[in-house]
């Protein structure tokens, strides 16, 4: 074998592990929002499990030199119709897909703080008091913390949302597949 398929190989070997670990292990996703006094968007990722660094998947605190625009694409004259009626079952099917997504993410924190305020100081009141028996009432589930004060004084939300999650991605795969045989498979 020559030096350079053996290097070829090993280069292979390794980003197949590189991609199997990444699928297999999880990936931690942040989400921080602020509102006040100046408005903050911040999403990131951080692979295996959480020992790589934070990798900013959106930053609005961040500006893009790159950002250009783009021409705009001419609409197609073709029609879209699937001869099998697919689109209706995956209309059908797709609350169960987004369902079964949601379910592959677990919590790790979630904290709201946050003031708020409607036009009328009797609104406010009234959401507060319909909010109460969820916010103070029940226990709230682990690592879950929720802060709201009201502000009769004027309309307004301000306040900062800060959660971490994370995901195995190849948890995504049965739903996939479970989403795919009920939407294309045999019909019942």
């Amino acid at each position: 074998m020559s030096v350079f398929l053996t290097t070829l190989i090993g280069l292979v070997v390794i980003l197949l592990v590189l991609l199997g670990g990444v699928l297999l292990t999880p990936v931690k996703l942040r989400l921080y929002l602020r509102s006040s006094p100046k408005y903050q968007f911040r999403f990131e990722a951080s692979l295996f499990g959480g020992t790589t660094p934070y990798i900013p998947i959106v930053d609005s605190t961040r500006r893009d030199k790159r950002a250009k625009k783009t021409p705009k694409k001419r609409k197609s004259k073709t029609s879209h119709k699937s001869g099998r009626g697919g689109g209706k079952r995956l209309i059908k099917h797709a609350p169960r897909l987004l369902g079964d997504i949601l379910g592959t993410f677990h919590f790790d924190y979630l904290n709201l703080d946050a003031d708020f305020g409607l036009p009328d100081p009797a609104d406010t009141g009234h959401l507060y008091g319909c909010m109460t028996p969820f916010l103070y009432g029940a226990p709230l589930p682990s690592g879950v913390t929720v802060s709201l004060r009201p502000d009769f004084n004027r309309a307004r939300f301000s306040g900062v949302f800060d959660a971490a999650l994370h995901i195995t991605p190849v948890a995504l795969l049965p739903p996939a597949f479970r989403f795919a045989w009920r939407t294309f498979g045999p019909k019942r």
